[in-house]
């Protein structure tokens, strides 16, 4: 399931490289399969385009704190 919800939202960030809620998704599934620093990265993506979102920068902060918590 992640690595579609990857690929449905990469394509969709190809044709609308704004959508904030389609970084977060891919973000999210970058998470579930322990792939850390795309998940940051797509979560930085989505606080660049919405500084406001107070979730993102948590989630970031979350991922951040797995990531090194599995030696990352």
């Amino acid at each position: 399931m992640p690595k579609k919800e990857i690929v449905r939202n990469t394509a969709d960030l190809t044709l609308n490289p704004k959508m904030v809620e389609n970084y977060i998704k891919r973000g999210n599934a970058y998470s579930y399969i322990g792939e850390y620093d795309k998940a940051i990265a797509d979560y930085t993506e989505a606080i660049k385009l919405n500084p406001n979102d107070v979730d993102a920068y948590y989630t970031r902060g979350k991922l951040y704190d797995m990531k090194k918590s599995n030696g990352g």
